[in-house]
């Protein structure tokens, strides 16, 4: 097998395995997943808003996860790693499951959507964007998009891959939901940022001191 078809391979089932383990958990508040293969084991790192959520009553569910992916991925010695987002607000895949879950359960957009951007603000993102797509207004009616933004937001160029970025669907009666948030997180240093700083003025005396000119006796 080629090299080529390799990577293919890896990243074919990384995304079964990411698929499946969102699957299993639920509304966990979900960010992402690390794999780490080594020698004689797989290390599997979940970054999640609510741990306890994933390993329950005294493991119960995280061993029952760890038996599954043995089985069903054929890994070798699966240990799951269940690790909390420190800032979930600034996370776009939980803020993008929040606001799916939000509509989902019957609540305006319109007011989802600038909770979301004012909450993620709150938290000291630099920007925030949202889109939402589909049959937002209700069944019957056209489909349309719809953006809610706040701050400053990279578009193009060497920056936009500082931009946390998430897709996800909510599923209505109407059609389906498409969500995609953008949030540029605090503390970033872009290439073409300019920074204007103001000069000290020194203190020049403005004339020559005078001099005594009385004839000396």
């Amino acid at each position: 097998m080629s090299v080529k078809k390799i990577f293919i391979e890896k990243g074919k089932n990384r995304m079964f395995v990411e698929k499946y383990i969102k699957s299993t958990l639920g509304k966990v508040g979900y960010s992402k997943m690390d794999i780490h293969k080594g020698s004689l084991s797989t290390r599997i790192i979940l970054n999640v808003e609510r741990p306890p959520l994933v390993i329950g009553h005294a493991g119960t569910k995280i061993n029952q996860l760890t038996e599954d992916l043995k089985e069903k991925f054929k890994m070798d010695d699966p240990n799951v790693d269940v690790q909390a987002v420190k800032e979930p607000y600034l996370d776009a895949n939980i803020m993008a499951e929040e606001i799916g879950d939000a509509i989902e359960r019957g609540d305006r957009y319109r007011i989802v959507a600038h909770r979301a951007v004012d909450a993620v603000m709150a938290h000291g993102a630099l920007g925030v964007e949202i889109n939402l797509s589909g049959k937002i207004k209700g069944k019957g009616e056209r489909g349309t998009t719809e953006k809610f933004r706040k701050g400053y937001m990279k578009k193009t160029g060497f920056p936009l891959t500082m931009v946390r970025h998430a897709k996800m669907q909510a599923r209505l009666k109407q059609g389906i939901i498409g969500i995609s948030v953008d949030i540029l997180p605090r503390d970033l240093k872009f290439p073409d940022q300019i920074i204007f700083r103001t000069l000290q003025k020194k203190n020049i005396p403005t004339s020559a001191p005078v001099r005594s000119t009385e004839n000396k006796k």
